[in-house]
């Protein structure tokens, strides 16, 4: 099932994170440069809803889920859509509002079928 397959690959990408290369890492690219990671994007356009519900998950006791959710989900969501998702650069950089664009983008487009642009 396909929601199981995307639980345990973000979990496995929680525990990735945990390894201090990652967590103390200034670079986004460490976050994103994981097995997890890719068997999320491989998952294609289904997982964009299980992305979206990820948005909401609470991560104030879990740091890991919210470097994945401030630097990795974007990056997902980017490899999926291809050049129909993209941040604007007003607000690029700035972390919330980007999760927040990201989650507004996917509440509007995901209950359409995703047009992948590559």
């Amino acid at each position: 099932m396909l929601e199981d397959s995307f639980n345990q690959a973000v979990n496995e990408w929680i525990e990735y994170c945990k390894k201090s290369e990652v967590r103390f890492s200034s670079s986004i690219q460490s976050v994103r440069d994981c097995e997890p990671y890719r068997k999320i994007v491989s998952m294609g356009s289904k997982a964009l809803p299980l992305v979206r519900q990820l948005y909401d998950r609470d991560s104030s006791s879990n740091f890991e889920l919210s470097i994945i959710k401030g630097h990795g989900l974007l990056g997902v969501v980017k490899e999926i859509v291809g050049g129909g998702f993209q941040i604007p650069g007003a607000i690029s950089g700035r972390i919330r509002e980007m999760e927040e664009y990201t989650k507004n983008w996917l509440d509007k487009h995901i209950s359409k079928p995703v047009q992948i642009l590559k």
